[in-house]
């Protein structure tokens, strides 16, 4: 919920590509009170993951609190999501790949999960990026995450 920007650009790309997307178009945390509104927005999900024949993790870096950031961030809501989608059969991709120091690593790493080749989907100036971690940059001007390893490349 937090990345909407970046979901609504990763969407436009896949849709660009033939694919037909499906996910939740309103960030969740503007709704008051947000514990009503966290069981419904939980079962949209499931039902979204019903409906698919693949899930897309978007897992980008994430502050944890101003001194501490997780380079592939999956929260709760999250990781059952994955399970949900595993134990249904559908195929996982993530979209950055999902480090042996994660939480979660063990189980994420049983489920099959495939690294979709990360792509730059934003198009302005290196200029306009700056880092937010050790290994990933934002872009100022539309919120794009990308490895600083991809620097330059589209």
């Amino acid at each position: 919920m937090k990345f909407l920007p970046q979901k609504e650009m990763i969407a436009k790309h896949l849709e660009s590509l033939g694919h037909e997307v499906e996910y939740s178009h309103q960030d969740a945390h503007m709704m008051k009170p947000f514990k009503d509104w966290k069981e419904k927005l939980m079962k949209e999900h499931v039902k979204r993951i019903e409906w698919s024949n693949a899930v897309l993790i978007v897992n980008f870096p994430r502050e944890r609190d101003l001194n501490y950031w997780v380079e592939s961030y999956i929260g709760g809501n999250t990781l059952g999501e994955i399970f949900i989608a595993w134990y249904l059969g559908r195929r996982l991709y993530s979209w950055f790949e999902i480090p042996q120091g994660h939480p979660y690593f063990e189980e994420l790493d049983n489920m099959g999960i495939r690294i979709w080749k990360e792509k730059d989907l934003c198009k302005h100036d290196d200029s306009e990026y700056e880092k937010l971690t050790r290994n990933y940059e934002v872009c100022n001007k539309c919120g794009n995450v990308r490895s600083i390893e991809s620097k330059g490349k589209t």
